[in-house]
């Protein structure tokens, strides 16, 4: 009996073990993707003011709105 406790207590160290490694993961990949998110909103807020700046001429806000637009674009891949 006592090494089928042993055992069992074996298996549910385990399974913590690789719940508590499973859990970690998923909040690093959370990490990473709250990171990306903030990123690619600050990016449109960038767009945004560059668009509705009227000290710019239209070619300075299409070439600043497209520059960003590539870096949005960048960020978006994995």
């Amino acid at each position: 009996m006592t090494n089928l406790s042993m055992l069992a207590m074996a298996l549910v160290l385990l399974a913590v073990a690789a719940l508590a490694y499973w859990n970690w993961q998923q909040n690093r990949k959370l990490k990473q993707l709250d990171r990306r998110v903030r990123q690619q909103s600050e990016l449109l807020e960038q767009i945004d003011s560059v668009l509705e700046n009227p000290q710019l001429s239209e070619q300075e806000q299409l070439l600043k709105s497209e520059a960003l637009l590539a870096k949005l674009r960048e960020s978006s891949k994995p």
